[in-house]
Formats: structure tokens, sequence, C-alpha cells
């Protein structure tokens, strides 16, 4: 299930965030920060490559394009990766990289978008492929399956959805362990149960039931008897809220 307007991001803490897609301008902005940052760092490194490499030609080159490769490529995977999503750039401007279900990127993520992103940068590609798309993805995004969010414009768009527990099954997920259930599992869960009165009946019976019993794979204890799909659904969202953010919150 892919993200769009209308469905918004999950957030860690369980939280709809109504996303905006940034603008090619503000991303524009963001990567020449970053690019002036690693320029910095490359430019340093290199000064100290030559300090200590000077006396073996083959040395200074190897390590120059170790220097290269790291501050170009692997850095700004890595610094992507363990910030969330952001580089310096990205945070200053208050933006942020999702996949396109919503979730955080991974390293794989962030590294095919850093891989594609030096040959499109240098023809310019990029910035015909983002204005090609609703989102603004360039090709590094499309490829990866992410693209960039406005977190400053969707701050005031923040929704807390809170899942309460059916009336009668308060006990039942007090005890329900959802240790097993992840991120995108509850995300399907929780998008079923948004929208599920613009499903027909049948869809909505059918879809219901295979959400659940996915879900009736990783959770304990099962439901209790003459509990409906979408009822346990509810029970299951209600527990994962509760153990991903806290009763009192």
């Amino acid at each position: 299930m892919s993200v769009t307007a209308s469905m918004g991001v999950v957030t860690p803490e369980a939280v709809v965030l109504e996303f905006r897609a940034a603008g090619l301008a503000t991303r524009t902005l963001a990567k020449v920060i970053d690019l002036a940052m690693q320029a910095v760092v490359l430019g340093i490194l290199l000064v100290v490559v030559g300090l200590t490499a000077a006396a073996s030609p083959t040395a200074a080159t190897i390590a120059v394009a170790v220097s290269v490769f790291v501050v170009v490529l692997f850095l700004p995977a890595l610094v992507e990766t363990l910030w969330n999503g952001r580089t310096p750039g990205k945070a200053i401007l208050g933006l942020r990289v999702v996949t396109v279900e919503g979730g955080p990127i991974s390293f794989r993520h962030a590294a095919l978008r850093g891989l594609l992103q030096v040959i499109e940068l240098p023809l310019g590609a990029a910035v015909f492929i983002a204005l090609a798309n609703p989102r603004s993805q360039r090709l590094g995004d499309l490829a990866a399956g992410t693209f960039v969010i406005s977190e400053r414009a969707a701050s005031s768009l923040t929704v807390p959805t809170l899942f309460s527990p059916p009336p009668g099954l308060e006990v039942y997920c007090a005890q329900l362990d959802v240790s097993r259930v992840d991120s995108e599992q509850f995300l399907l869960a929780r998008n079923f149960l948004l929208r599920v009165h613009e499903l027909d009946g049948a869809a909505r019976y059918d879809l219901a039931t295979r959400l659940a019993d996915a879900l009736v794979a990783r959770c304990a204890p099962p439901p209790p008897p003459m509990v409906s799909a979408e009822y346990y659904l509810i029970c299951v969202c209600a527990a994962y809220q509760v153990r991903h953010w806290g009763a009192g919150r």
C-alpha cells in the first residue's frame, strides 16, 4: 500500500502526520548546503592525504579515491540512515526522506539514492524528473521507493489517531502481546480502519479478514470467540499504541 496525500504518514509513535511533499526549490537549497559541507570535509581530508602520503604517489592515489568515496557516497548515506532520513541541509530546512509507505528509510534506500545522485546531478536530470511527478521525486527516489517531505509544513497538520479498546474488550487488549507486529502491519491496519466506510460490504469483510488473519499469527492470545475481524484489528491497534506510545499519552 502506498502513501498518498490523503493518507499521510504514521510516525513511530503511531501519530498520523498529514504531510506535504517538499518543493523542488527547498530540496535544491538543502542539497547546496549538504554539498558545501561535503566539499569542506573532502578538502580537509585531501590536505591530510597530501601531507601524509606525499612520498608515495600510489598510496596518495588510493587514499584520494577512498576519501572521495567516503565523503560523496558512504558518509551521506550513513548520516541519512542514522538521522532518520535527514542530512544537515535537510535538518536546517525541515525536510526528511521517508519511504513511499511512510516508514523510515534504511541504509539501502539512502545508498541507492546517493549512488544515482552522482549521475543525476551532473547531468541536470534530477530537476526534470522531479518536475514530472507530484512528489518531486528524482530518479534516485523513484528507484529507492522514497520521497522527501516538509516537516515544517506538516507540523500544523499533525493529528493524533488514537484507538481505544472496543467495549468489553479492555482486559483482552491489556493482555494482547503485539511485540511481533511491525510498523508496516500497523500502518495497513490503521489505514483500513480509517477508511473502512469507503469500502463496500464484501470488500470490507474480505480485507478485514485477511488483515486479521495475518495479525493473529503474530499476536497472543488469540481473539475471544465471536469477535469480528474489524474489532480484532482495533484491539491490535490499541495495544500497539500502548506498547509504542504509552497509555498515559
